[in-house]
Protein backbone atom coordinates (compact mmCIF):
# COMPACT_ATOMS: atom_id res chain seq x y z
CA UNK A 1 0.00 0.00 0.00
CA UNK A 2 1.25 3.43 -0.77
CA UNK A 3 0.98 6.43 1.30
CA UNK A 4 2.96 8.77 2.96
CA UNK A 5 4.49 9.93 6.25
CA UNK A 6 6.70 12.32 8.07
CA UNK A 7 10.09 10.59 8.94
CA UNK A 8 11.39 12.52 12.55
CA UNK A 9 15.10 11.85 14.26
CA UNK A 10 16.76 13.66 16.87
CA UNK A 11 19.48 15.36 15.88
CA UNK A 12 20.98 16.67 19.39
CA UNK A 13 19.64 17.02 22.67
CA UNK A 14 20.39 19.96 25.69
CA UNK A 15 19.34 22.25 27.56
CA UNK A 16 17.76 25.75 26.88
CA UNK A 17 15.92 29.08 27.92
CA UNK A 18 12.28 28.00 26.74
CA UNK A 19 10.29 30.99 25.66
CA UNK A 20 7.28 29.18 27.43
CA UNK A 21 8.58 27.91 30.77
CA UNK A 22 12.13 28.73 31.32
CA UNK A 23 15.16 26.87 31.81
CA UNK A 24 14.74 22.89 30.94
CA UNK A 25 15.69 20.23 27.93
CA UNK A 26 15.09 20.24 24.39
CA UNK A 27 15.73 18.04 21.36
CA UNK A 28 16.83 19.56 18.02
CA UNK A 29 14.03 17.46 15.83
CA UNK A 30 14.35 16.88 11.96
CA UNK A 31 11.12 16.18 9.98
CA UNK A 32 11.17 15.27 5.85
CA UNK A 33 8.07 14.01 4.13
CA UNK A 34 8.31 10.06 2.66
CA UNK A 35 6.13 8.34 0.15
CA UNK A 36 5.85 4.87 1.84
CA UNK A 37 5.47 1.74 -0.05
CA UNK A 38 4.04 -0.50 2.54
CA UNK A 39 4.73 1.69 5.19
CA UNK A 40 8.48 2.06 4.37
CA UNK A 41 9.83 5.25 3.67
CA UNK A 42 10.66 4.98 -0.13
CA UNK A 43 11.00 8.38 -1.86
CA UNK A 44 11.60 11.87 -0.04
CA UNK A 45 8.55 14.32 -1.13
CA UNK A 46 9.60 17.26 0.54
CA UNK A 47 12.46 19.45 1.98
CA UNK A 48 13.91 18.88 5.37
CA UNK A 49 12.16 20.43 8.77
CA UNK A 50 14.11 21.95 11.48
CA UNK A 51 12.85 22.69 14.92
CA UNK A 52 13.76 22.67 18.57
CA UNK A 53 11.23 20.56 20.46
CA UNK A 54 10.76 21.08 24.33
CA UNK A 55 10.92 18.41 26.88
CA UNK A 56 8.83 19.80 29.30
CA UNK A 57 6.04 21.88 27.88
CA UNK A 58 6.03 19.73 24.53
CA UNK A 59 6.08 23.26 22.00
CA UNK A 60 8.18 23.50 18.91
CA UNK A 61 10.41 26.22 18.26
CA UNK A 62 12.21 27.82 15.82
CA UNK A 63 16.45 26.61 15.87
CA UNK A 64 17.35 30.30 16.43
CA UNK A 65 15.89 30.30 20.09
CA UNK A 66 18.79 28.14 21.03
CA UNK A 67 21.71 30.05 21.97
CA UNK A 68 23.98 28.07 19.83
CA UNK A 69 22.03 29.11 16.73
CA UNK A 70 22.80 31.88 14.61
CA UNK A 71 20.30 34.50 15.04
CA UNK A 72 19.26 34.61 11.66
CA UNK A 73 18.80 30.90 11.37
CA UNK A 74 18.80 28.98 7.81
CA UNK A 75 16.45 27.97 5.59
CA UNK A 76 17.11 25.84 2.47
CA UNK A 77 21.50 27.01 2.75
CA UNK A 78 19.99 30.85 2.79
CA UNK A 79 18.35 33.40 5.60
CA UNK A 80 14.96 33.48 6.39
CA UNK A 81 13.18 36.33 4.77
CA UNK A 82 10.17 38.57 5.62
CA UNK A 83 8.57 36.44 2.75
CA UNK A 84 9.79 33.33 4.67
CA UNK A 85 7.95 34.33 8.00
CA UNK A 86 4.59 35.58 6.67
CA UNK A 87 3.81 32.51 4.60
CA UNK A 88 4.94 30.21 7.93
CA UNK A 89 2.41 33.00 10.03
CA UNK A 90 -0.26 32.33 7.30
CA UNK A 91 -0.18 28.60 7.36
CA UNK A 92 -0.10 28.46 11.49
CA UNK A 93 -3.23 30.96 11.29
CA UNK A 94 -4.93 28.35 8.31
CA UNK A 95 -3.95 25.10 10.78
CA UNK A 96 -6.03 26.66 13.24
CA UNK A 97 -8.88 25.51 11.84
CA UNK A 98 -10.11 23.91 9.20
CA UNK A 99 -8.76 25.14 5.89
CA UNK A 100 -11.80 25.86 3.03
CA UNK A 101 -11.27 27.45 -0.54
CA UNK A 102 -11.99 30.76 0.75
CA UNK A 103 -9.31 30.67 3.21
CA UNK A 104 -6.80 29.30 0.81
CA UNK A 105 -7.68 32.27 -2.12
CA UNK A 106 -7.60 34.99 0.91
CA UNK A 107 -3.91 33.58 1.91
CA UNK A 108 -2.86 33.58 -1.54
CA UNK A 109 -4.05 37.17 -1.93
CA UNK A 110 -3.00 38.51 0.89
CA UNK A 111 0.72 36.76 -0.19
CA UNK A 112 0.70 38.54 -3.35
CA UNK A 113 -0.29 41.99 -1.94
CA UNK A 114 2.30 41.95 0.44
CA UNK A 115 5.19 40.40 -1.29
CA UNK A 116 4.49 40.65 -5.10
CA UNK A 117 5.14 36.93 -5.48
CA UNK A 118 2.39 34.53 -6.19
CA UNK A 119 1.94 31.72 -3.80
CA UNK A 120 1.53 27.98 -5.58
CA UNK A 121 -1.37 26.25 -3.54
CA UNK A 122 1.41 23.35 -3.31
CA UNK A 123 3.72 25.32 -1.75
CA UNK A 124 0.62 26.88 0.85
CA UNK A 125 -0.27 23.11 1.32
CA UNK A 126 3.59 22.14 1.91
CA UNK A 127 4.03 24.94 4.43
CA UNK A 128 0.96 24.16 6.52
CA UNK A 129 2.25 20.12 6.33
CA UNK A 130 5.67 20.94 7.65
CA UNK A 131 3.90 23.37 10.48
CA UNK A 132 1.78 20.57 11.83
CA UNK A 133 4.05 17.90 11.49
CA UNK A 134 6.36 19.99 13.43
CA UNK A 135 3.51 20.84 16.07
CA UNK A 136 4.52 24.65 15.97
CA UNK A 137 2.46 27.10 17.32
CA UNK A 138 1.87 30.61 16.34
CA UNK A 139 3.28 31.39 19.76
CA UNK A 140 6.42 29.73 19.44
CA UNK A 141 7.12 30.35 15.85
CA UNK A 142 6.40 34.84 16.76
CA UNK A 143 8.90 34.27 20.09
CA UNK A 144 11.50 34.11 17.64
CA UNK A 145 10.56 35.08 14.22
CA UNK A 146 9.40 38.98 15.68
CA UNK A 147 12.72 39.90 16.57
CA UNK A 148 14.56 39.70 13.42
CA UNK A 149 11.26 41.83 12.18
CA UNK A 150 10.74 45.44 11.96
CA UNK A 151 7.89 47.07 13.38
CA UNK A 152 6.35 47.67 9.82
CA UNK A 153 6.37 44.15 9.12
CA UNK A 154 5.43 42.77 12.14
CA UNK A 155 2.30 45.22 11.27
CA UNK A 156 1.86 43.46 7.52
CA UNK A 157 1.82 40.19 9.64
CA UNK A 158 -0.65 41.32 11.76
CA UNK A 159 -2.92 42.65 8.86
CA UNK A 160 -2.23 39.61 6.67
CA UNK A 161 -3.39 37.03 9.96
CA UNK A 162 -6.38 38.91 10.53
CA UNK A 163 -7.34 38.93 7.05
CA UNK A 164 -6.82 34.96 6.63
CA UNK A 165 -8.70 34.62 10.26
CA UNK A 166 -11.69 36.40 9.30
CA UNK A 167 -12.81 35.26 6.17
CA UNK A 168 -15.89 36.12 4.74
CA UNK A 169 -16.65 38.06 7.93
CA UNK A 170 -16.62 34.73 9.81
CA UNK A 171 -14.10 34.08 12.77
CA UNK A 172 -13.82 30.52 14.41
CA UNK A 173 -12.82 30.81 18.74
CA UNK A 174 -9.64 29.65 17.90
CA UNK A 175 -8.30 32.04 15.29
CA UNK A 176 -10.12 35.02 17.61
CA UNK A 177 -7.55 33.53 20.45
CA UNK A 178 -4.98 33.86 18.36
CA UNK A 179 -5.39 37.25 17.23
CA UNK A 180 -6.05 38.46 20.26
CA UNK A 181 -2.64 37.92 21.43
CA UNK A 182 -1.10 39.37 18.58
CA UNK A 183 -0.27 42.40 19.60
CA UNK A 184 1.77 40.99 22.59
CA UNK A 185 3.00 37.94 20.34
CA UNK A 186 4.42 41.08 17.92
CA UNK A 187 5.52 43.76 20.41
CA UNK A 188 2.93 46.29 18.58
CA UNK A 189 0.77 48.73 20.90
CA UNK A 190 -3.06 48.32 20.76
CA UNK A 191 -3.21 51.64 18.77
CA UNK A 192 -1.20 50.16 16.09
CA UNK A 193 -3.02 47.00 16.01
CA UNK A 194 -5.91 48.65 15.61
CA UNK A 195 -4.68 50.70 12.41
CA UNK A 196 -3.10 46.80 10.96
CA UNK A 197 -6.68 45.05 11.21
CA UNK A 198 -8.36 47.90 9.87
CA UNK A 199 -5.73 47.88 6.35
CA UNK A 200 -6.21 43.58 6.77
CA UNK A 201 -9.37 44.91 4.80
CA UNK A 202 -7.79 46.49 1.92
CA UNK A 203 -5.37 43.33 1.06
CA UNK A 204 -8.18 41.38 -0.03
Amino acid sequence: MIGTMNWKSTRMKGTFDCPECGPTEFKLRESRPFLTFYLIPVIPIGGMEVYVQCDKCNESFEPSVLSIAKPDELVSGRQRTYDDDLLTSIALMLNADAIGEPNIWVAQRVYWRLTNQSLSRSRLGSECSQMRSSRMSMSSFLATASERLDFDERLSVASALFAVAAVEGKLSPMRSKILQRLPALLAVDESAFRESVEEAVELV
